[in-house]
C-alpha cells in the first residue's frame, strides 16, 4: 500500500520505516516492539541488531514483559471488583450502626435486655460486615502488591492503591483521628499519579450563602 510520507514522497510504509521517517502504527503498549522493528529495518546495517540471536532475545524479553503485564492487569481487575464489594459492605455497616444507635441511644442503661436485643443484633451484623471488608482488603492489598511486583510502574495498580488509601484517610478525618489521617494521606501521595493532587494539596473553593445576607463568617482549620 502506498502513502505520502511526511517529506512528500509517495512510497510504501515499509520503505518509510526503513528510512526512519515514520514509525509503525501501534498502540502505546507495543512501543518497545515498534522500536525494535524500526531498528531491524534500519537502512544502515550498523543501526540494526547485531544478529538474529540478539533479535530473538529482545523479542522474547518483550513477550515475557507483556505476559507479566497481562497477569498484573488481571490482578488489578480482581482487586477492583473486591474494592467495590468492600465499599458496599462499609456503606451497609454504617447504615446498620446508625439504625442500632437509633434504637439503643434512647434506652436507659437499666433497660431490660429484651429491649436492647434488636439493637445488639444490628451491631453484630455491622461487626460481621466490617470483618468481611477487612478480609477483602487483605486480599486486595495482596493482589495489588503482586501486580506491582510484576510491573513496578503499573499505573492501574498505583491508582487503585491511592483510591483505597484516600477512603481510609477520609474516614480517619471524619473520626478526628489525626495520626491515622496523616498516615493514609502519605500513602495516597506515594501512589498518586495526579488524580488526587488537588485533594492532597487541600486547595478548593467554598461558596457560602448566609441568612441574613452579608453576615460575617469566620473560618479556621479544624483540629483533627
Amino acid at each position: 500500500m502506498l502513502f505520502r510520507s511526511p517529506g512528500g514522497t509517495i512510497e510504501t510504509r515499509e520503505a518509510a520505516v526503513r528510512r526512519g521517517v515514520v514509525r509503525p502504527k501501534v498502540s502505546e503498549a507495543y512501543d518497545d516492539l515498534a522500536d525494535l522493528a524500526v531498528a531491524s529495518l534500519a537502512a544502515n546495517p550498523d543501526d540494526r541488531p547485531p544478529d538474529a540471536q540478539h533479535l530473538q532475545r529482545e523479542v522474547e524479553a518483550w513477550l515475557e514483559g507483556a505476559r507479566r503485564r497481562e497477569r498484573a492487569l488481571i490482578d488489578v481487575q480482581v482487586a477492583r471488583r473486591l474494592m467495590q464489594d468492600m465499599e458496599a459492605d462499609r456503606q451497609r455497616l454504617r447504615e446498620l450502626r446508625r439504625q442500632a444507635q437509633a434504637l439503643l441511644d434512647p434506652l436507659p442503661r437499666w433497660a431490660p435486655a429484651s429491649q436492647k436485643i434488636p439493637g445488639w443484633r444490628l451491631e453484630d451484623q455491622a461487626s460481621q460486615l466490617e470483618e468481611d471488608a477487612g478480609r477483602k482488603e487483605v486480599e486486595v492489598l495482596g493482589l495489588l502488591g503482586a501486580a506491582l511486583t510484576r510491573v513496578p510502574d503499573l499505573a492501574e495498580a498505583h491508582s487503585s492503591l491511592a483510591t483505597l488509601y484516600r477512603g481510609h484517610a477520609e474516614d480517619a478525618e471524619a473520626r478526628r483521628d489525626r495520626p491515622a489521617a496523616a498516615r493514609y494521606r502519605a500513602l495516597v501521595a506515594r501512589h498518586d499519579l495526579g488524580e488526587h493532587r488537588a485533594w492532597l494539596s487541600g486547595v478548593g473553593r467554598l461558596t457560602l450563602h448566609t441568612e441574613p445576607a452579608g453576615a460575617l463568617v469566620k473560618i479556621g482549620r479544624a483540629h483533627v
